[in-house]
Formats: C-alpha cells, sequence, structure tokens
C-alpha cells in the first residue's frame, strides 16, 4: 500500500484512480476520485460558477439517485443559500414533464442516467424545448 509506505514512489509521479479523505498528502501522488458524489459537487460547482441560478436536478428513483442528488443539494445549499430543484424519476419519459413544469424557471437540467435512458431522454427533450 502506497500510503502506508510513501518511500515506494521516489521518483515518480504516481495517479490514483480513487481518493481517500483521510490521508496525507503525498507529492508525487494525485488522486483522481471517481465518486458519484464527487461528480455531483463538481457539477453543482460548474453551473454556479457558469451562472445558472435554477437548475433542474433529475436523478433516478434508486439509491444511487438519492446519493447523487444529495450531494448536489448539498453543494447547492452552500453556493446559493438554498435547496437545488431535484426531482426523481422512474422512467426517462418522466423528465420531460420536468422540464415542461419548471421550464419558466429552469436553466438547464443536470441528470444521471445510463446511456439507454438518456438517448430516450434526449429525445424527448428535442420536441418540447425550443
Amino acid at each position: 500500500m502506497i500510503l502506508a509506505d510513501p518511500a515506494q514512489i521516489q521518483g515518480m509521479d504516481v495517479l490514483a484512480l480513487n481518493a481517500t479523505p483521510h490521508s496525507r498528502a503525498i507529492p508525487q501522488l494525485c488522486y483522481y476520485g471517481l465518486s458519484p458524489e464527487d461528480e455531483a459537487e463538481s457539477a453543482a460547482n460548474k453551473m454556479w460558477n457558469d451562472g445558472v441560478r435554477n437548475p433542474l436536478v433529475a436523478m433516478p428513483q434508486n439509491d444511487l439517485g438519492q446519493r447523487v442528488g444529495n450531494a448536489f443539494n448539498v453543494r447547492w445549499q452552500q453556493l446559493a443559500g438554498t435547496d437545488a430543484n431535484i426531482r426523481y424519476y422512474n422512467l426517462p419519459a418522466d423528465v420531460t414533464y420536468f422540464v415542461q413544469e419548471n421550464n419558466s424557471n429552469t436553466t438547464a437540467l443536470y441528470t444521471v442516467a445510463s446511456p439507454t435512458e438518456l438517448a430516450e431522454m434526449k429525445g424527448y427533450l428535442t420536441n418540447i424545448v425550443p
């Protein structure tokens, strides 16, 4: 384990495809966290920095969707001082209804979906978004 003995990587740079919040910094070690929660926080930061103030967050109605939606919302609360508009879908077509209900307010959409679900959503949204 590299973290137990940083001397193992002396003289080389290492890219770790995970992140550990409780580890000490090692200069040659670059962490690339792949957690969905980290991605949601990054998405909230990006939207905020891009001037998005009313995103619609469409998450699947499952454990992953709950975790990602919660992570996005926690970060959004820190940035905006208010809850994000998070909706949970059972079917990709549900997202169409979310967008229609919030169309005048929504300035961006963030979702988690399989490639097939995302293709379906895109097809539905193409027909309703100008």
